[in-house]
């Protein structure tokens, strides 16, 4: 099991969170918004394009008729309110910093073993929900296989500042070793994630911080203005996870645990809010109905449920990735054509700001409904 991060983890974390809308009113049902409501930049433009070709597509919070796209917000901060939200609740026992060294299935549900710095100890719970990440303790514990896509890529994810006004816009720039995103944050800041093959983000490492600049603003441009100073490079590993079996009886995986993607599109995160969001309705579902919640009969009610949003998102994210990787005429003349048409057929363009929004399908209407008590 992982821990949850100490606060010198989070104030050390590089990464800035790009939230969707729908993962924006998931945080206000659970009352988390109010701490980040001041420290959230709103997305107005998504702006999307390809390094050395003519297409582009934008899309527009005003042509969606929706307040923002989405958000971005330091991660740090995110991580400091919803751990502060955690501890605040008195009905939570936390048992941190622990570690899971096993499980047996029993009459009452599930014995877990706990150890820490040599102390174990042992609890005794009907359900156990695994987020404890890409590799995942719960998961390997029970045996639960996977099926895995190294993309022998890995992203560099960092903070610049930038001499001119962002507007709210966020940026997808690819290229034909992967892709390069802004994202707005607040005052005349931007996140930036880079990500390509893994020795390029070697090489990308060992330039000088002034170098690293202005080698990527070449690649990016001079829309943003000039870039002028440049926060530490944090560097992660891309790879594709899907877990073969997400429920059992008195379990179920999600998040990481579940499903780890690429971060092209920005939508991991999200993707692991919207299955907290949806297993929690289903639980309280079951619990309205009198219903063993934690069943296999309800858990599959929640696989069903969310599943179909899960191989959407990992879809999508999966074929841009190769969609964008080949630099022949005939891909090239598909992608400028293909951005061109997203960027003037309002029909389509209004699906993909649906996936990008998070407010596809059954998501919209279910995830407000989650109850919070304060």
């Amino acid at each position: 099991m992982v821990p949850l991060v100490t606060q010198a983890e989070i104030d050390n974390d590089g990464r800035s969170i790009a939230l969707t809308l729908n993962s924006a009113r998931i945080l206000q049902s659970i009352g988390v918004w109010p701490a980040l409501e001041n420290s959230v930049t709103p997305i107005n433009t998504v702006h999307v394009s390809a390094r050395g070709h003519f297409g582009v597509t934008r899309i527009q919070a005003s042509e969606e008729k929706v307040p923002a796209l989405g958000y971005v917000v330091p991660a740090m901060l995110l991580a400091t309110a919803l751990n502060k939200l955690l501890k605040a609740n008195q009905s939570i026992d936390l048992f941190n910093p622990n570690k899971v060294t096993s499980l047996i299935k029993n009459a009452q549900g599930w014995q877990v073993t706990l150890e820490n710095q040599g102390v174990v100890q042992t609890i005794q719970t009907r359900l156990i929900i695994a987020a404890d990440g890409t590799q995942s303790t719960i998961r390997k514990l029970q045996k639960i296989a996977t099926t895995e896509k190294n993309y022998q890529q890995s992203a560099i994810s960092t903070r610049i500042t930038i001499n001119s006004d962002h507007k709210n816009i966020a940026y997808e720039r690819f290229m034909t070793d992967g892709a390069l995103a802004l994202l707005p944050l607040a005052a005349n800041n931007c996140g930036l994630i880079w990500t390509a093959s893994d020795n390029k983000i070697q090489e990308l490492m060992a330039l000088p911080d002034q170098e690293f600049l202005k080698y990527t603003q070449n690649v990016f441009g001079y829309r943003l203005g000039r870039w002028l100073t440049v926060n530490k490079r944090f560097v992660y590993p891309l790879k594709m996870l899907f877990a073969t079996e997400q429920v059992q009886a008195g379990l179920v995986l999600i998040g990481n645990a579940a499903h780890t993607i690429h971060p092209l599109a920005a939508q991991g995160f999200n993707l692991g809010l919207s299955d907290v969001a949806v297993l929690a309705q289903t639980l309280v579902d079951a619990l309205k109905n009198k219903t063993d919640f934690a069943s296999l009969a309800v858990l599959k009610k929640y696989e069903e449920t969310q599943i179909n949003t899960q191989q959407q998102i990992i879809g999508f994210t999966d074929r841009l990735t190769r969609i964008f990787a080949h630099d022949i005429l005939p891909f090239n003349l598909l992608r400028n054509c293909g951005l061109l048409t997203l960027d003037i057929c309002a029909p389509l363009k209004h699906r993909l700001a649906n996936t990008l929004m998070g407010t596809a399908g059954h998501l919209t209407d279910l995830q407000l409904g989650i109850p919070y008590e304060q």
